[in-house]
C-alpha cells in the first residue's frame, strides 16, 4: 500500500456528550486502529503523513479535530463555550469509544502534547493496548526551559488575558497556533500557572492517570524548550501503574538543526525516527 492508494474517509464522530466533532480515518489493512490525538492548536491535517506512515504498517488510523478548533469549529470563534477540559472528557472519550466500536483488533493511542496529557480524563482510558506519547509534559511554565520561562509568563499572566479580552478567543495570529476558544485558553492558562498543573485543579479528577496499565514510550526532541526533563518527568511520573520507557530524540539523529516542540510527527523532520516509533507501538 503507498500513499497515493490511501484515500482517507471524512466523517463525524460523536463526543461523549454527542457533539460532532471532524475526523478523518485513514483505511489500513489490519484490525488494529491508530488514534492520533494532536497538540492544542495543532490542526489534523498536520498529523497525515504520520497517520500514512501508519497504515503502511497495517492500521487504521484516525485524526480529529478538538471541539472549537480547526474543521471542528461550530460556528463564530467568540461564541464557542468549549474548555480545555472537554477535549479529555468529552472529545477523547468519544473517539475511544468509536475507535473501539470499529476494530475487531487493537485500539492504540499517538497522543502529541495535550492529545497525550488529556487521554486519562476520558472514562475511557483504559481501553489502548498501548500508548506513544510525543512531547507530552506538565504546562507550569517555571519549568520549561530558561529561554521560554519568562516569556510564557508574560503571556500566561499578561499577554493572552489581554487578547482574550479584546478578541474574546486567541486568533491563530496572535500565538501561532489554530484559533482557540476563550474558555480553552483560559483553562490552560490557569493551569500553565500552577506548579502543579491539572494536578492542582480540584475541580478536575486527575485519579484515571494512576489507572492506566498500558505500555508507554514516552518520546520528546532533546531540544523541546517546552517538554523539558523537568515537565517530561512531571506528567509521566503520574502514571504509576504503568511501565514507561523514556526516549529523547536528538537534532543530529533526523539531520535537522532544529526539532522544537511537535515536529517529531511532520514528516519534514521526525520522519527518520518514524520507523523506530511504529516498531513499537504496532508490537504484538
Amino acid at each position: 500500500m503507498t500513499d497515493a492508494s490511501v484515500v482517507p474517509t471524512p466523517h463525524p464522530i460523536k463526543a461523549a456528550d454527542g457533539r460532532e466533532l471532524a475526523a478523518h480515518t485513514y483505511p489500513g489493512e489490519g484490525d488494529d486502529v491508530v488514534v492520533i490525538a494532536g497538540a492544542t492548536g495543532v490542526p489534523q491535517r498536520f498529523y497525515r503523513d504520520f497517520a500514512l506512515a501508519i497504515v503502511e504498517r497495517g492500521a487504521t488510523t484516525i485524526t480529529f479535530d478538538y471541539r472549537g478548533t480547526g474543521a471542528s469549529r461550530n460556528g463564530p470563534p467568540r461564541s464557542e463555550r468549549a474548555t480545555m477540559r472537554d477535549w479529555g472528557q468529552l472529545d477523547i472519550e468519544g473517539v475511544l469509544r468509536h475507535a473501539s466500536e470499529h476494530t475487531d483488533g487493537r485500539v492504540l493511542w499517538v497522543g502529541q502534547s495535550a492529545g497525550a496529557a488529556f487521554l486519562p480524563l476520558a472514562d475511557s482510558r483504559r481501553l489502548p493496548a498501548r500508548i506513544l506519547t510525543v512531547s507530552a509534559m506538565s504546562g507550569y511554565w517555571g519549568d520549561m526551559a530558561k529561554g521560554q520561562r519568562w516569556r510564557l509568563a508574560l503571556g500566561w499572566y499578561t499577554y493572552f488575558p489581554l487578547v482574550a479580552a479584546l478578541c474574546g478567543y486567541a486568533p491563530s495570529w496572535a500565538w501561532g497556533g489554530d484559533d482557540l476558544p476563550r474558555g480553552v485558553l483560559a483553562e490552560w492558562g490557569r493551569w500553565c500557572r500552577d506548579p502543579d498543573f491539572i494536578f492542582g485543579d480540584a475541580t478536575l479528577d486527575t485519579s484515571g492517570f494512576a489507572e492506566i496499565t498500558a505500555p508507554v514510550l514516552a518520546v520528546r526532541a532533546a531540544d523541546d524548550g517546552w517538554a523539558t526533563p523537568a515537565t517530561h518527568a512531571a506528567l509521566h511520573d503520574r502514571l504509576i501503574a504503568a511501565t514507561v520507557e523514556t526516549r529523547v530524540v536528538e537534532p543530529d539523529e533526523v539531520d535537522a538543526d532544529r526539532i522544537g516542540h511537535i515536529h517529531l510527527l511532520h514528516r519534514s523532520v521526525g520522519r527518520p525516527v518514524w520507523p523506530e516509533l511504529l516498531d513499537w507501538l504496532l508490537a504484538a
